[in-house]
Parts: C-alpha cells; structure tokens; sequence
C-alpha cells in the first residue's frame, strides 16, 4: 500500500513565494554580506600549500545552496517575463 502523499498546490505556492520573496533574499544576501569582515587575522587560514586561503563557513554555504534552490524554483515554477512586460 502507498503512503499518502502531502501534495502542495501550486498556486499557493506561487502566492507565498511572491509573498516572501524579497524577504528571503534579503535575508540571504544580509548572510552573506555578514560573513565578509576586514579582519584577516581570523578570517583565513593556512593550507597544506602554505597558501592563505578565506575561511567561508556554514551559514555562508547553506545561504549560497537556498539561493540556488530559490533560484531553480523560480525558473521551474515561474514563467519568464513576456519583451512587453520586460520593455514596461
């Protein structure tokens, strides 16, 4: 027997991703800027090579992998701009 699936309809979807859209950027984006400090000191790190090489961390790469995903959501889920709505 199959389990039930939790289906999500799609026009809600598209509501709420309209919705928030700006704020999950921003947000993303603020995470990332966040990250970026002058301080050279604890900011890199030494490898096998010798060479001095900037240390990235987790929220950097998880805020990079969910624009992605917002990313090939919008381009899976949204059609692209019509030339009369891109020259408006």
């Amino acid at each position: 027997m199959r389990p039930k699936s939790i289906g999500v309809n799609v026009e809600d979807f598209k509501i709420t991703f309209n919705e928030y859209f700006s704020d999950l950027l921003y947000s993303l984006c603020l995470t990332l800027r966040q990250a970026d400090t002058n301080n050279d000191e604890f900011d890199t790190y030494q490898n096998q090579a010798k060479v001095h090489v900037r240390k990235i961390g987790l929220d950097r790469i998880r805020s990079m992998e969910l624009l992605k995903h917002i990313f090939d959501c919008m381009n899976k889920h949204f059609a692209a701009p019509s030339a009369a709505q891109a020259n408006a």
